[in-house]
């Protein structure tokens, strides 16, 4: 056996550990850190001349760790101060208010009704700009009472990821999510590239997402599941009604949302100017509902960044340990040697980075650090490089050790064998399919 083919079977069983572990319920962190040094360990007993594990660590691992860190943490923090805002001012919770009156005048509809209402208020946040780890704590309190209310089965609740965590991060054109932005300055696109295929991928994913919505809800129905039991536990989190929400009409909570877009895509600022904008926008329209802004709402938006950069940049660290790898390197000599179309080599070159890191965006940003040169050498549109890359980095990025994935769930009171398979579907397969329907289109000419 070649020492390429050990170093790659080396590599898959950090992968399978990471996976395994983190399915478990182990700190995300703390087992993307151990999965790393395995690797180096492996690593240096088959290449004794290697730099000391420590060495390494602080080399390869800690340039991953802070190329992250220090290329997303401002849009992060930014978004999840304007979060914060959304959140303290009442205008999240009038968002989601408004929603619920319109699914609650479908009459014997309720379940499904529920169910898409979580989806589309997550939509609308996800597409102002708030940070998926964010909403998943914005949208909880309106989840508990709707579910509960309704004696709808709790871990239907996950199945919001469709609204936060699919076509609104990688799919729609125009919007601020990370995924959107990560591509633009690799490539010189804009967050509009690939209008076309963007929006065709993301509605067959929103018709897949929905009928599975559709099947899952009429067989809890027919097999007679309320709340509990996978509600049980989390029917003891209690959480504090929002004084403000309603004072602020929908057409006013809209408005900082729509400023986010306008200044990202019409003015066509940085995504970091746009959630600054979105800030102030907030702030100037509820200051009334916001008396200490600066040391309660502000504050409190750098130790919750800190938490999903740090998290997520041990994962790109652990990306970087797997991609210094000779058994890695096999494998994209192998793709970039492979007589496929690029269109082919991105989508399976993005997926499986993402799948390995269980980060879409950690991942997307490693893939264009190891392959962008690549992919624009081919003379591919730019534009389809772009969106066939961000509408990709949805699907294997959801396996179970994805550290959105293992927080939601945690945060939810849910464990992977009660609601992992909503994710797997709405999160994983269907974007695969629509990410393969997109490649076609693009073969096609379509851009």
């Amino acid at each position: 056996m070649s020492v390429e083919v050990i170093s790659l079977l080396a590599l898959i069983v950090s992968l399978a550990f990471l996976i395994i572990l983190s399915y478990r319920g182990w700190p995300l962190g703390f087992v993307a850190l151990v999965c790393a040094i395995f690797i180096f360990i492996a690593e240096r007993m088959l290449v004794p001349d290697l730099p000391s594990i420590t060495t390494l660590m602080k080399t390869t691992f800690m340039t991953g760790f802070g190329n992250f860190s220090r290329g997303y943490f401002l849009l992060l923090l930014f978004s999840t101060a304007f979060a914060l805002l959304m959140g303290d001012s009442g205008a999240a919770d009038a968002i989601a208010q408004a929603t619920v009156k319109v699914a609650m005048r479908f009459p014997g509809k309720e379940r499904y009704m529920v169910c898409f209402s979580l989806i589309v208020i997550s939509a609308i946040l996800s597409a102002g700009g708030i940070s998926t780890f964010v909403i998943i704590f914005v949208i909880i309190p309106i989840a508990k009472s709707l579910f509960q209310e309704m004696d709808v089965p709790w871990h239907l609740a996950m199945t919001f990821v469709l609204g936060v965590a699919t076509f609104t991060l990688g799919g729609l054109p125009g919007m601020p999510s990370i995924n959107n932005i990560i591509p633009t300055p690799y490539l010189g696109t804009t967050p509009m590239a690939g209008f076309v295929l963007g929006i065709i991928g993301s509605l067959l994913l929103i018709v897949l997402g929905s009928f599975y919505i559709i099947i899952v809800v009429r067989k809890s129905i027919r097999d007679g599941e309320g709340f509990e039991p996978t509600g049980t536990e989390f029917s003891k989190t209690v959480f504090k009604k929002n004084e403000y929400a309603q004072k602020v009409t929908l057409w006013q909570a809209l408005i900082p949302v729509a400023t986010v877009l306008v200044v990202l895509n019409v003015f066509r600022q940085p995504a970091e100017v746009a959630m600054i904008a979105g800030c102030l926008m907030c702030y100037l329209m509820f200051r009334k509902n916001l008396p200490d802004v600066i040391r309660s709402t502000i504050a409190a938006a750098v130790p919750q960044t800190a938490t999903v950069v740090v998290t997520t940049s041990v994962i790109v660290g652990y990306g970087a340990a797997a991609s210094s790898t000779i058994g890695y390197q096999m494998v994209v000599n192998g793709l970039i040697d492979w007589n496929i179309p690029t269109v082919w080599k991105i989508i399976i070159s993005v997926n499986i980075l993402c799948g390995l890191l269980g980060s879409s965006s950690g991942g997307l940003a490693v893939t264009f650090e190891q392959l962008g040169g690549e992919f624009l050498a081919s003379g591919l549109n730019p534009q389809v490089i772009h969106r066939v890359a961000a509408f990709s980095s949805i699907g294997m990025d959801s396996l179970p050790h994805c550290s959105a994935v293992v927080m939601a769930l945690a945060t939810y009171k849910l464990t992977h064998r009660q609601a992992y398979k909503h994710v797997f579907f709405l999160q994983t397969l269907f974007p695969l399919l629509a990410g393969i329907f997109m490649g076609l289109l693009a073969m096609a000419g379509v851009v």
